[in-house]
C-alpha cells in the first residue's frame, strides 16, 4: 500500500479517539454525580412553588 492509498484512520488514531471518548464519558459521569445531589430537592421545590401559585390564583390574589 502506498502513502496515497493508506487509510486516514489508523490504529493509533482510533486509540486516541477512544481515549478521548473515555475522558469525556468520565467527565460527564462526574458532572451528573454532582448534579444528582440536587435532584432530591428540585421536584419538591417546584411542586411547592406551583402549588403556591395555584392557591393564590384560586383566592383571587396576584
Amino acid at each position: 500500500m502506498t502513502e496515497k492509498n493508506k487509510p486516514s484512520h489508523t490504529k493509533d488514531s482510533a486509540t486516541t479517539t477512544d481515549s478521548h471518548i473515555d475522558d469525556l464519558l468520565e467527565t460527564r459521569r462526574q458532572a451528573l454525580k454532582k448534579m444528582g445531589k440536587y435532584s432530591a430537592y428540585t421536584a419538591p421545590a417546584v411542586i411547592s412553588l406551583l402549588t403556591a401559585k395555584t392557591v393564590m390564583a384560586q383566592s383571587g390574589s396576584s
